[in-house]
């Protein structure tokens, strides 16, 4: 079956769709190079839709700061060798924030506590977010046609999803509506706030107005897995864990959460939540490879085996010779 790997970007303005999407493909090219895997071709394209919201994208060529279309953290290289994420105290201490976050903020029919306070969060650091969840659903619906357009031009390719940040949202919302429709082999979120009481809330809302007495729950679209990456410093995935807050699909697949080390870095100042990132580290290359490998079976698991089964061939040969 052919494949197609679909990414869809996060929060806030960016550069024109062209140099988005190159910028994102030279991401995991340069992840696929750095662990050492050759890769022909990468079938891949961003669906876009900052243009929605921002009437100008971010320009390449403005080199004021001041300027409101200024870059200020273009796609760079990262400096050293990949390095997967260690599991750590912190992360230790991290897991016991999240398991609190919902204790506080949410009650148990899902509804905040709270609620003027999230608002007000939203509001500062989501501005996408409160245009997406606004009463009149234009903006919602055009965003959300972007990506269903997509998936729908691919309908009967092996597909894998790949949304960041604000774009986890979108997927979700889409694979959620679609899931009678249209299949996909695997979803991948990167930096996602779905784990956050204030996103969560508002989902098992819109789940809710649609379809009475079904919780969040792992889309029934999805038919493989469900990959949840994240950087313990990246802010805006605080809940680093979402197989917590989504139950299984009718096929048993739930959030895989797993943590990685984001390595972006501009002008000496770290980003752990930005795209370019969380695509190059090994955990999600070795996703992408596995995907594209059609492996039924992790890509170093299946490897050791044909090692193994070479090495016992040999044997074999020896032993009938003698």
């Amino acid at each position: 079956m052919k494949k197609i790997i679909i990414g869809i970007h996060g929060l806030g303005n960016k550069p024109a769709k062209l140099l988005q999407e190159r910028w994102w493909r030279k991401s995991i090219s340069e992840g696929f190079r750095k662990c050492h895997i050759p890769i022909k071709t990468l079938p891949f394209e961003l669906v876009y839709w900052a243009d929605i919201i921002h009437s100008k994208s971010l320009k390449q060529w403005i080199k004021d700061p001041e300027n409101p279309l200024y870059i200020e953290e273009p796609y760079h290289p990262g400096k050293k060798q990949l390095t997967a994420a260690p599991v750590n105290m912190r992360s230790k201490i991290y897991k016991y924030i999240e398991s609190q976050l919902d204790k506080i903020f949410l009650n148990e029919d899902m509804t905040l506590n709270f609620a003027g306070v999230t608002d007000k969060i939203i509001h500062r650091y989501f501005g996408d977010l409160e245009l997406y969840y606004a009463e009149d659903p234009a903006t919602r619906e055009a965003i959300c046609q972007r990506l269903r357009d997509q998936l729908q031009r691919y309908k009967g390719y092996d597909i894998m999803l790949i949304a960041h940040s604000m774009g986890s949202i979108i997927g979700y919302d889409v694979l959620t509506r679609l899931s009678g429709e249209l299949k996909i082999s695997t979803f991948v979120t990167i930096g996602s706030p779905l784990g956050l009481p204030v996103i969560t809330s508002r989902m098992f809302d819109t789940i809710k107005s649609r379809q009475a007495g079904v919780g969040l729950v792992a889309p029934e679209s999805i038919e493989h897995k469900w990959y949840n990456l994240s950087d313990e410093d990246d802010h805006v995935a605080l809940d680093h864990t979402l197989a917590d807050d989504y139950a299984k699909n009718s096929r048993g697949i739930g959030a895989i959460d797993i943590l990685v080390h984001n390595d972006y870095e501009i002008s000496g100042k770290r980003n752990p939540h930005k795209s370019y990132g969380y695509l190059r580290t090994p955990e999600l290359i070795g996703i992408i490879r596995d995907f594209l490998a059609d492996a039924d079976v992790p890509f170093i698991s299946k490897t050791y085996h044909s090692i193994r089964n070479f090495i016992q061939s040999g044997f074999d040969l020896i032993k009938k010779k003698r």
